[in-house]
């Protein structure tokens, strides 16, 4: 399965393209949002966080293949068992609301990549 991001009638989607399997496209299915596009010749899925989740628990294969995806914490599904991310003890992250608060020890790497996230800021007041 080829899996890439396009512009599609002016929003982002993810585009799968793959030779007809009568069961892929079963599977295909079962995604929210998940729709055929005749002049793509191709399926396309919202371009989300929830329908890629939804993408690589059907297909685990196709993990990584969307770079803003395989940048954030998504846990991949395998068949058989289920990584959860390792979270060190001196990191500490707290949802409040609609805000997610990560706290851990300074390290230019990670708040660089932190602050590469979409809306993510430094609160000085919460440090």
């Amino acid at each position: 399965m080829k899996v890439d991001k396009s512009n599609y009638m002016g929003r982002d989607r993810i585009v799968l393209q793959f030779p007809y399997e009568k069961e892929m496209v079963k599977l295909v299915k079962q995604i929210n949002g998940a729709k055929w596009d005749d002049t793509l010749k191709a399926w396309h899925i919202p371009f989300t966080v929830e329908a890629y989740e939804s993408l690589i628990k059907l297909f685990p294969d196709v993990a990584g293949s969307i770079s803003e995806f395989s940048k954030t914490a998504i846990i991949q599904v395998k068949e058989e068992d289920t990584q959860l991310p390792v979270i060190k003890k001196d990191v500490n992250i707290e949802v409040a609301g609609s805000k997610i608060f990560v706290s851990l020890p300074k390290n230019d790497d990670d708040t660089r990549f932190i602050l590469s996230l979409r809306y993510s800021r430094w609160e000085s007041k919460n440090r």
